[in-house]
């Protein structure tokens, strides 16, 4: 049997207990959770626990998010097939993976080379993906912009706003929002978050519990309050 095939009751058994009793019912993000084989993209020690609905610690302060808080976002983000999408913080390319059978282009970069290698090792192959590295996820990839929807795989407490020119008049960013700029795995609390732009200021909203540590270029030494 093959760990695709292992890990097909699982991922129903996370869509069934978790997914539809949170209100996400989208079929294409449901089939796409369904299709894809989490535990590839852990660490072989994580890999027996790859649908339990935790952040999975990848060292240096990054982490796969919880399955739980990843459909959310997607729900939130209300991804078009025809859509655009960046993600900041490719890791081992989970992320983009589910995202390449959602939207119609899906750019992703990564600033930890070994990270980075990592996700073109599973990704190989794919054609609406590119991987790039970035000396910094914070400053996005404006090469490729504009984008419908830019997820950020980790929190945030500040958008650079750079960033937000990279958006589509309408485009979405989804991620975690810390007041605090805590990036150790002893979570603090966070919130999800959607922010939209609107008529060229990005409007932000806030919907559910979740962690993560805040990535490297998304703190900001005074916190604010939106």
């Amino acid at each position: 049997m093959t760990a695709a095939m292992k890990s097909a009751p699982q991922a129903k058994n996370m869509i069934l207990g978790q997914l539809y009793t949170n209100e996400i019912v989208d079929p294409a993000v449901l089939e796409a959770l369904v299709a894809t084989d989490r535990s590839i993209f852990l660490p072989p020690n994580f890999q027996g626990a790859s649908y339990v609905d935790d952040n999975m610690d990848l060292g240096n302060g990054r982490c796969l998010l919880a399955p739980l808080t990843f459909a959310r976002l997607l729900h939130l983000a209300d991804i078009k097939p025809s859509d655009r999408v960046l993600v900041l913080g490719a890791l081992t390319g989970y992320s983009t993976a589910i995202l390449s059978r959602i939207a119609a282009k899906v750019v992703a970069i990564e600033s930890d080379s070994a990270l980075l290698a990592q996700a073109k090792k599973h990704l190989g192959g794919i054609s609406n993906i590119e991987l790039h590295e970035a000396a910094s996820l914070s400053e996005g990839y404006s090469a490729g912009a504009p984008y419908d929807v830019i997820l950020i795989e980790g929190a945030i407490n500040f958008v650079p706003e750079s960033l937000g020119l990279q958006l589509t008049e309408g485009g979405r960013i989804v991620t975690v929002f810390r007041k605090n700029n805590d990036n150790a795995l002893t979570f603090g609390a966070g919130r999800g978050m959607l922010i939209k732009r609107l008529q060229a200021t990005l409007q932000y909203r806030e919907y559910f519990d979740a962690a993560a540590p805040v990535l490297d270029g998304f703190r900001r030494e005074t916190s604010f309050t939106l």
